[in-house]
C-alpha cells in the first residue's frame, strides 16, 4: 500500500443545516444560525468527542480484525488491544 492509500480519510461525523432539519430544529431556528455558531457547534462536539474518538477507533478497529481472523485466520490486532 502507498503513502497515498494510507493517508486516505474516511468520514465518520458531519453536522450540518440539514441534519438539524432531520433533528426536529424549524426552518427559522436553522437560518437563525450563521457561520460561526454552526462553527461553535461544531468545535463543542469535537471538544466533547474527540479525546474518546481515537479509544472507540483502536477498540472497533480491533473488533474487525477479530472478525478477519475468525474468517480467515489472520490473527492481527493492535498493541494494547483485545488481544492481550
Amino acid at each position: 500500500m502507498d503513502s497515498l492509500e494510507w493517508s486516505r480519510t474516511y468520514v465518520v461525523l458531519n453536522i450540518s443545516r440539514l441534519l438539524l432539519s432531520s433533528l426536529g430544529f424549524s426552518p427559522e431556528q436553522i437560518t437563525s444560525l450563521s457561520e460561526e455558531d454552526m462553527q461553535i457547534i461544531a468545535d463543542t462536539l469535537n471538544e466533547l468527542y474527540g479525546a474518546e474518538f481515537a479509544e472507540h477507533v483502536r477498540f472497533h478497529t480491533d473488533m474487525q480484525l477479530v472478525e478477519r481472523r475468525h474468517v480467515r485466520g489472520d490473527g492481527l490486532l493492535s498493541s494494547g488491544s483485545l488481544s492481550e
